[in-house]
């Protein structure tokens, strides 16, 4: 008897402008239990896998036998630790060693201390595009040009550099 007023119930509901399975995702997941069929006017809630970070509503709502708009979950850049070692630079305005960005958001880095800006570095100010920085490198500073290279160098005990240079005249 139950069964029977269910299927009445369930025949009985109009399913004209209802939707099937809601679209998958890229690197989302439904957190709702997912149906086979969903009634006007209903809606599921995605959200993004790890490491991705969503663009647009995360609910989306069956209108007129049509899914709205289902979000993007786009891969989140990264500056870990090792990178920013591996290329002589650290967060600008943050003493954090790992950092996660949106697409689109620009990040700022400065060389570490004993380092400067290589002469075909970009810039130390740098955007997230499509989960991806493009990092600015840092070369070791020397305190001596190169033109003392081949030449004596004799330290006193002060602070003061002594220089010679040795010429074949």
């Amino acid at each position: 008897m139950k069964n029977k007023l269910l299927m009445d119930y369930l025949s009985n509901i109009d399913i004209e402008g209802g939707c099937g399975r809601p679209p998958a995702v890229d690197n989302g997941d439904i957190v709702d239990t997912p149906k086979a069929t969903y009634v006007q006017s209903e809606s599921v809630t995605y959200q993004c896998q790890n490491l991705y970070i969503m663009e647009g509503s995360a609910r989306v709502t069956c209108q007129n036998g049509r899914w709205s708009q289902t979000p993007t979950c786009r891969v989140a850049c990264t500056a870990s630790e090792e990178d920013m070692r591996e290329h002589n630079i650290r967060l600008k305005w943050s003493n954090g060693n790992k950092i996660y960005s949106e697409d689109g958001n620009t990040v700022e880095f400065v060389c570490l201390r004993g380092y400067k800006p290589h002469p075909n570095s970009r810039s130390f100010r740098i955007n997230c595009v499509d989960g991806k920085f493009d990092f600015p490198v840092c070369i070791p500073v020397c305190i001596f040009s190169e033109k003392y290279y081949n030449s004596p160098i004799y330290l006193s005990l002060s602070i003061y550099l002594l220089y010679t240079s040795i010429s074949n005249h």
